[in-house]
């Protein structure tokens, strides 16, 4: 897994991570992660009193991660709003589903986009109850959306004279084409910039750029197909393998990690369930394509570990000797700290390698520029994968990522990484451009794309 984190500092969770749970208990509900919908269109579709006891029901099962409460800051803007537009809602706290039935029943439904961990925008589907926001105690304010606050104006200097738009509805500007649910790719002059965030429906504008084709092109199976996986698939799917995975934990209700998942921890940040989907997804949610975000292990499985926010090399040792119980034979560790050198972590990570044939992964970072190799990825003996673009050049070959770290290690001077595997052309495209059909977060922001994954916000 080329993406790299450090290690975990406070934690935060997302407002919407209510849908997380809801998929749980919905096991009897269509599954619709390749159609247009998701979760939250399906709960749209019910009627009033069916949907109400739908989130009753799942609010009777929920246990709720955090909690908070404040008092209302507003309701400002609302007035000149047609049906269907797009607000921006900000809360105390993460949703719950009795929550959820609030908002509903206040005139408005989550659009299942987020911008921060306390900011969504939620589409206007009736009249505007304030009374119930203001007594509400979990949403602190409510606006019109404002596009142009959440999109970057600046003209890149390799732009491509497309934008990509991303859409809540049906309607298109003039000349623009789909490219998956809610994204989609429009011609203009820069000068249209402030023009298509005023279109009905847009929440966010970005640039296409030359150099990042994958952006829009980036599918699926690709990244299995670049790494060989089909061809070993045909001879071994990971049976009877477990994995380690030190990260952030796991959200092990997923239908597809539930299957793979020993033991795990809660995950609220979203990074761990995307490393864990990378390994051992089963592929069973459909993403319109041949192998539906299989892991590349797809029939391994997991023991889950969560890593702390500040590490000593005994705790990575513990950690180690946990995994080794757990039978775990190989581990993976997608997260890394600044190198000066060859130091105990990587002293640590080479005896376990030497000594207890334990096979150790880890990122080589998202530093980029030589001499960048984080530790324990800088050891002697782990395998050290760095990140490759998605999609090859004309020459059928995969360019190294601006933000993949780089050897040689600091010190000694030897060569790393060891490997490189796709992780795209931006630090974030693992998660952002569907790897993996498991929920995954960056910069902040919950990425699944309803219509191509599963739809977990």
């Amino acid at each position: 897994m080329p993406t790299m984190r450090g290690v975990k500092g406070d934690e935060v969770i997302h407002p919407i991570v209510v849908l997380m749970t809801l998929l749980a208990f919905f096991g009897s509900a269509p599954q619709r992660g390749a159609s247009s919908a998701g979760i939250l269109q399906y709960l749209l579709e019910l009627d009033t009193d069916k949907r109400q006891q739908e989130l009753l029901l799942l609010d009777s099962g929920y246990e709720q991660l955090l909690s908070g409460s404040g008092a209302f800051e507003g309701a400002s803007g609302l007035s000149h709003l047609n049906l269907f537009s797009i607000v921006e809602i900000r809360v105390w706290q993460p949703l719950t589903p009795a929550n959820l039935s609030i908002l509903d029943r206040s005139g408005f439904w989550p659009a299942g986009w987020s911008t921060e961990n306390d900011i969504f925008a939620a589409v206007l589907t009736g009249e505007p109850d304030i009374d119930l926001l203001r007594s509400s105690e979990f949403i602190r304010s409510v606006k019109p959306w404002n596009t142009a606050h959440y999109s970057n104006n600046h003209e890149p200097s390799n732009w491509s004279g497309y934008f990509l738009l991303r859409i809540i509805g049906e309607s298109l500007p003039a000349g623009g084409e789909w490219i998956r649910q809610d994204l989609a790719r429009v011609p203009g002059a820069s000068t249209d910039f402030e023009n298509l965030c005023e279109f009905p429906g847009v929440i966010e504008v970005s640039w296409e750029i030359l150099s990042n084709p994958e952006s829009a092109q980036f599918r699926a199976d690709d990244s299995r197909r670049l790494i060989g996986c089909p061809s070993v698939w045909e001879y071994y799917q990971g049976e009877g393998i477990i994995v380690g995975v030190l990260d952030t934990g796991v959200w092990s209700e997923h239908p597809d990690l539930s299957p793979a998942v020993i033991s795990g921890p809660p995950d609220q940040d979203g990074h761990g369930t995307a490393v864990c989907g990378v390994i051992s997804s089963r592929g069973q949610v459909p993403l319109g394509c041949e192998f539906n975000g299989s892991g590349v292990a797809y029939n391994g499985s997991l023991f889950v570990l969560e890593c702390p926010s500040g590490m000593t090399p005994s705790q990575l040792d513990g950690f180690f000797s946990q995994f080794q119980a757990a039978g775990c034979e190989l581990v993976n560790n997608s997260w890394g700290f600044t190198s000066s050198g060859y130091d105990e972590f990587c002293e640590i990570v080479d005896t376990w390698v030497d000594e207890e044939d334990m096979v150790l992964v880890f990122s080589a970072g998202n530093q980029g520029g030589t001499g960048t190799i984080t530790s324990p990825g800088n050891a002697k003996n782990c395998i050290t994968v760095g990140a490759v673009s998605y999609i090859p050049d004309e020459d059928g070959n995969c360019y190294l990522a601006t933000y993949s770290s780089q050897g040689p290690t600091q010190g000694d001077q030897r060569l790393k990484p060891d490997i490189l595997a796709p992780g795209g052309e931006f630090s974030g495209s693992t998660m952002l451009n569907g790897v993996v059909s498991t929920n995954a977060m960056y910069n902040g922001r919950w990425v699944d794309d309803p219509g191509n994954r599963w739809a977990g916000v």
